[in-house]
């Protein structure tokens, strides 16, 4: 199925990711435990997923919506790598022995997996803002939103190695953990990108003005 352009609402996208921004801000402070940590890193998968699915339904669209749909949006990740899928929160991988999950939270290593997906979120908006998005293949959107998922999940998968441990990993398991999305909520689903379109798809010609 091809993936057709689709024109965007640019300020809603943009309020989205201002609001992924803040959530990340505050899930850099929330890394003194397990359970904390996830139920802050599903926050901020819930705005990204928002700020997704909101690019092509207006205001009116998505606030006049009921609370399910919302729910439905927040909670359905798009793939956007193609690549990504599924796991249990204490998913097992060669590179995080099941022993290190005893250990504190390397913090620094969360923060700076964290501030990675700040910056990233952070050009996308002033992208999005630039207008740079306002009529776009999905696929060429979905690699901007990429690389913020990325590094949520190397944020909950290395936090509990030492700086030396990740250091030694190759760069295919890196790239095995970044794919692997842990269910920080338990109503996730994983969409394809050609699933990922919202009820009332179909923005209209003010789409993209500011």
């Amino acid at each position: 199925m091809s993936i057709r352009n689709s024109i965007i609402y640019r300020d809603s996208v943009s309020v989205q990711l201002g609001e992924v921004l803040d959530a990340i801000q505050f899930a850099e402070t929330r890394c003194d435990s397990d359970p904390a940590l996830w139920v802050s890193l599903g926050e901020v998968l819930g705005h990204l997923c928002l700020a997704w699915h909101r690019r092509s339904l207006g205001p009116l669209q998505f606030f006049n919506g009921s609370d399910e749909s919302y729910e439905r949006l927040a909670t359905s990740v798009p793939n956007w790598s193609g690549r990504c899928r599924l796991v249990p929160l204490a998913s097992p991988h060669p590179a995080v022995p099941p022993e290190v999950n005893g250990r504190d939270i390397n913090c620094d290593t969360v923060r700076a997996y964290l501030h990675r997906a700040r910056t990233s979120a952070n050009e996308l908006r002033d992208k999005v803002d630039a207008g740079q998005f306002d009529k776009c293949n999905m696929k060429t959107l979905a690699r901007e939103f990429e690389p913020i998922l990325s590094y949520l999940c190397l944020a909950w998968h290395l936090r509990h190695l030492t700086d030396a441990e990740i250091a030694s990993l190759s760069t295919q398991l890196l790239s095995e953990l970044e794919a692997m999305l842990p269910v920080w909520r338990w109503n996730l689903r994983l969409v394809a990108l050609e699933e990922a379109e919202p009820e009332g798809q179909g923005a209209s010609s003010e789409a993209g003005e500011t």
